[in-house]
């Protein structure tokens, strides 16, 4: 008699064990997934939610969200990437090839150079106001890259803005420093030392006023 009880006791036992094991294992599956979230406290939430510029620049807004429980970045040109934090506060783009952003404040600093800002930069609105017409006529024209003439490139003025293309069409805006250098914005904020018919490039090029 003991016996005829005993094995539905066990068949019983059995059919409640393994749902609480399955369930066990998908909710440390969920706290995984969320516990870097957990992580974060209202501030960091406040801090990084919300509209950003790329190096500034009103036309080229991007974004940070939350999306299903994870924070999401959106870039200039609409690709997203979910965010995790350090420790430090800091970020990493995983979807972005890890790409890692400083926080400091309201600028976040990207490896790659660019920077993403809370509000845009004047810079954009006034720029073209500090170059002289001396500088705007030094500058404006047809440039060659190392001096090749087949390899022509271009400063021009564009709306209200100082523009350079470059030997292969793609275009940048300029900025120009206090001592008459400038800055191409959308080429990875490459800087050229302008001397005179040459500007030096950071990047190992020079453009030239004549060809070679």
């Amino acid at each position: 008699m003991n016996s005829k009880i005993l094995l539905p006791v066990i068949l019983l036992s059995g059919v409640f064990v393994i749902p609480n094991v399955a369930f066990s294992r998908d909710e440390a599956d969920y706290n995984r997934r969320t516990d870097w979230y957990d992580g974060w406290n209202e501030r960091d939430l406040r801090q990084l939610q919300g509209r950003w510029y790329m190096n500034g620049d009103p036309n080229k807004p991007t974004e940070i969200n939350i999306k299903e429980r994870r924070l999401e970045a959106t870039n200039e040109s609409g690709q997203t990437s979910r965010l995790e934090m350090d420790r430090g506060g800091n970020v990493r783009a995983s979807d972005w090839r890890g790409i890692r952003g400083a926080v400091r404040g309201n600028r976040i600093e990207w490896d790659n150079g660019t920077v993403w800002t809370r509000t845009p930069s004047e810079r954009f609105g006034s720029s073209y106001d500090r170059w002289t017409d001396s500088k705007a006529r030094q500058l404006q024209g047809r440039w060659y890259m190392n001096g090749d003439p087949n390899k022509p490139t271009e400063i021009v003025i564009n709306g209200s803005r100082l523009e350079a293309r470059n030997e292969n069409g793609q275009a940048s805006r300029l900025e120009v420093d206090r001592n008459g250098d400038i800055r191409a914005w959308d080429w990875q904020g490459l800087r050229g030392g302008v001397r005179g018919d040459r500007i030096v490039w950071n990047n190992g090029t020079t453009w030239t006023r004549s060809r070679r």
